[in-house]
């Protein structure tokens, strides 16, 4: 993902950035891009898990020198108190929260 850094770093820390062939702006696109190429990702467990239930995906957890993952979540001001918003938020930080991990929105 093009926002993503942590990733870039593991890829530049395993000298990979020069196999880079595709950034995208969020990961709800990668499963189809995954089945259609011969290309593969890397992305949250979390996320990965959600998306293997529909199988056709074969999940390697390589020994990357960084396992942990800075998640962001950016939305406007504009709609900060929207009801909708404001659930779909909640939704995201249950995808991302992991047993014992401090999660706040503001």
């Amino acid at each position: 993902m093009r926002t993503h850094s942590d990733t870039l770093r593991i890829l530049q820390l395993l000298q990979l950035e020069d196999r880079l062939r595709l950034t995208t702006e969020h990961f709800m696109v990668l499963p189809s891009i995954v089945k259609a190429t011969d290309l593969g990702v890397v992305m949250p467990r979390n996320i990965v898990k959600i998306f293997a239930t529909s199988g056709g995906y074969a999940i390697i957890e390589p020994p990357f020198p960084l396992h942990d993952f800075t998640v962001s979540l950016h939305w406007s001001k504009r709609f900060e108190s929207d009801p909708g918003n404001r659930w779909m938020r909640g939704v995201i930080e249950q995808l991302f929260r992991e047993t014992g991990t401090q999660v706040s929105l503001p």
